[in-house]
């Protein structure tokens, strides 16, 4: 991987850099501020400039474009998208243009990004499945917190789904015992990562299920393990390993890691307790902060790619979890005093 390091990236960017330039796929991390690209997967380094990522990493990403950009990834940079996906041509040393699909993702809070994710494939492979739909039957995102003894602290209720357990019986073992006895090297290096760079890391490990089958994962430490003993993780399932996914399907994979990066950083905004949390699913989670920082259901509906009436329901079952019978009555439960 070619470009800034983890630990030089912030926190919405760090968190999971690590996962997302795993892939064997053309990946670029573009700084919105200037549109110059902060750091090249080895295969587009490769690609580019024959693997001189030295005139890669710090170009201005239209440079290697050889047709008149649409203007999106502007619009990216002002807030006014959050991503899209264009067709254009890469300019390659000794060639001739090569005509590529790309997918472009911001990273971090909506309208408030610093760096957009890119995915390229050349036109001339073999077309993959399109990008898979949002689904209510998609697989869960678990996001929780652990303590400095690595002792879970808060799970929402999405490790059921996930492991068969009920989230009431995850909360106090120990993190790593969600491991499968292979993985569990996996997970500690990831810990380990978070620790070091004190902002966060991701890799790919697996988890145990009641049925004893084991579920491929993307572990992510969401938040530094410093100063505070306290850190968020997200269980993310895999379809298969990072490493072997088409690179659209891994933007989508990219892009929930991101979703869990964020909600854990407006976890300041909440509190909530234990029970309360294991009662809640990540989607229903989401919806909440967002509340909480003032935002309305049109608003959140079009952060999450979601209708109104689907955020309507969500806040219809969380009222009823949290014995609330308004949105003004969730935000002064759930709201941090003084915050």
């Amino acid at each position: 991987m070619g470009g800034r390091s983890p630990d030089a990236l912030p926190r919405e960017a760090a968190g999971w850099l690590s996962l997302v330039l795993q892939t064997d796929g053309l990946a670029l991390i573009v700084d919105l501020d200037d549109l110059t690209i902060a750091a090249v997967s080895d295969s587009a380094a490769a690609l580019l400039a024959d693997g001189r990522r030295a005139s890669v990493v710090g170009a201005k990403v239209y440079d290697f474009m050889a047709h008149r950009p649409s203007g999106a990834l502007d619009m990216i940079a002002r807030g006014a998208i959050d991503g899209y996906e264009a067709g254009n041509a890469l300019k390659l040393p000794g060639r001739e243009p090569q005509p590529i699909r790309g997918w472009m993702r911001a990273i971090g809070e909506p309208g408030q990004s610093r760096y957009a994710l890119m995915v390229l494939r050349l036109e001339s492979d073999p077309a993959p499945q399109a990008l898979p739909e949002p689904a209510a039957s998609e697989s869960p995102i678990v996001l929780g917190i652990g303590d400095r003894n690595l002792t879970i602290t808060h799970v929402t209720a999405d490790v059921e789904k996930l492991i068969g357990t009920p989230p009431d019986d995850v909360l106090g073992t120990q993190l790593l015992s969600l491991f499968t006895e292979d993985t569990v090297p996996s997970a500690l290096w990831v810990l380990a990562q978070a620790l070091q760079t004190r902002t966060g890391a991701a890799g790919l490990a697996a988890v145990t299920t009641t049925d004893h089958s084991p579920v491929p994962v993307d572990f992510m430490v969401c938040g530094s393990l410093h100063p505070t003993p306290e850190f968020g993780f997200a269980l993310i399932p895999a379809t298969d390993p990072l490493l072997r996914l088409p690179e659209e399907q891994a933007l989508s994979s990219v892009a929930r890691a991101d979703r869990a990066v964020a909600l854990y950083r407006r976890f300041p905004d909440m509190t909530i307790d234990p029970t309360l949390m294991s009662r809640l699913t990540f989607r229903e989670l989401e919806i909440v902060s967002l509340l909480l920082r003032g935002r309305r259901t049109p608003s959140i509906a079009r952060a999450l790619h979601l209708s109104q009436s689907t955020v309507r329901n969500h806040l219809s079952a969380v009222f009823a979890k949290a014995g609330v019978h308004s949105q003004q009555e969730l935000i002064e439960a759930l709201g941090r005093k003084g915050g």
